[in-house]
């Protein structure tokens, strides 16, 4: 064999060694898929009903997040338990700070049976990075803050007049809940005619148990014209892990 013929072999096993290396990550499962900002942003507003969360700690939520989005943490040490109680049906959007959490994220939502799991490229650093909007602890109405569990105790402490709404289903609402909470479920196919009972121009405290329905039922009260929203960042589960109390 010739020098020329060897180096040339050998330069080529090279290139397929790194060729390899390189080579784009795929979805973590059948249903998945990984996607850039835009079109990452493109399939959000092609998608009729979607679940989109935050997968990263509720600090750097409340920094800035996607419109709508809840926060689940990723290395909150109950992302199973609380995951599990979205809808596995319906499509989940989901991000982290550059990609990798949400990634890991996305492989355990296939494993637990999610059907359909959007992971955005690069994260929202990536998203920032294309232009796209966020938005700090007000969310898409100016009248909600999604605020973390000993802010919420804090305004509730203050308030002399408030509504305070649990959005669980009444199973969970039973198991513990939030001194003087009300319970209006958020999935259960009345939440709209219930919660226009309520007085829109007093302050309204909802909170479900990880943050996905209390964000969801906080958007839907903004359009009903209700005037000040709490949302409670991480949900009960949070509330909990930081010793703040629950009744039953």
């Amino acid at each position: 064999m010739s020098k020329k013929l060897s180096i040339s072999i050998l330069t080529l096993c090279f290139l397929l060694l790194v060729g390899g290396g390189c080579k784009e990550s795929k979805p973590p499962c059948e249903g998945s898929a990984k996607l850039a900002p835009k079109e990452y942003d493109q399939k959000l507003n092609e998608t009729a009903r979607l679940q989109l969360i935050d997968v990263r700690t509720p600090k750097e939520y409340e920094e800035g997040h996607l419109a709508n989005a809840a926060n689940i943490d990723w290395n909150g040490g109950n992302f199973e338990a609380e995951i599990s109680t979205l809808l596995k049906e319906t499509p989940t959007f989901i991000y982290c700070r550059s990609g990798g959490r949400s990634g890991e994220a996305a492989a355990k939502m296939c494993e637990l049976g999610f059907k359909e799991v959007y992971d955005m490229i690069g994260g929202i650093t990536a998203w920032e990075t294309a232009n796209l909007s966020i938005e700090t602890s007000l969310t898409s109405c100016e009248a909600t803050q999604a605020i973390a569990p000993e802010v919420y105790s804090q305004k509730l402490n203050e308030m002399a007049r408030f509504q305070l709404i649990d959005v669980r289903t009444p199973a969970e609402y039973a198991e513990g809940h939030l001194a003087n909470a009300g319970n209006i479920d958020w999935n259960g196919g009345n939440f709209e005619a219930e919660i226009t009972e309520l007085m829109k121009e007093m302050p309204t405290f909802v909170y479900c148990r990880s943050g996905g329905r209390s964000g969801e039922a906080a958007a839907k009260m903004c359009q009903l014209g209700f005037t000040e929203i709490y949302d409670m960042a991480g949900g009960i589960t949070e509330w909990k892990a930081k010793g703040l109390p629950v009744e039953k």
